[in-house]
């Protein structure tokens, strides 16, 4: 499973024509195998508003612990 970290490594190489790239293989359901189901449009989408010049919050992932 790939963490946040390296999503967020991979995501912020992207310009707007590898974002253009990307959510066509989203589109067509085939992204590389580097993206889990959903993080691809969850990190094109924080990317797309980073280069758009918004502020971006990068998501974390959080555990639920058992009791």
């Amino acid at each position: 499973m790939t963490t946040d970290a390296e999503y967020q490594a991979r995501i912020i190489s992207y310009d707007w024509d590898n974002l253009m790239i990307l959510w066509s293989e989203i589109k067509a359901r085939n992204t590389s195998n580097f993206w889990d189901a959903g993080k691809a449009l969850e990190y094109l989408i924080l990317r797309a508003f980073q280069l758009d010049g918004g502020e971006v919050a990068w998501p974390n992932t959080v555990k639920k612990n058992s009791r």
